[in-house]
């Protein structure tokens, strides 16, 4: 029982992994948009206002995105290293 129930418990976690990596990967796209749109703004006379903060916040969502699967793979390897699983 505990094992169907570890299971279950792992294919959530994997899904909301792969749902966080998502959204970073949109944040990475955010993020080359709003750098085009800027500077092809920058070299008609007109830069997108905000476009620092709006890459700041891109970042955020960018590393806190791809953090939990990084986390997630060194504990794999962790655990492979030292017989954990």
């Amino acid at each position: 029982m505990a094992t169907k129930l570890l299971q279950i418990a792992r294919k959530v976690v994997d899904g909301l992994i792969w749902f966080s990596v998502g959204l970073a990967a949109l944040g990475l796209i955010f993020e080359v948009i709003v750098i085009v749109i800027d500077v092809m703004g920058r070299a008609a006379g007109r830069p997108l206002y905000g476009s620092l903060d709006l890459i700041t916040m891109g970042f955020v969502i960018i590393v806190f995105g791809a953090m939990s699967l990084c986390i997630k793979n060194i504990f794999d390897i962790f655990s492979i290293c030292f017989f954990l699983i």
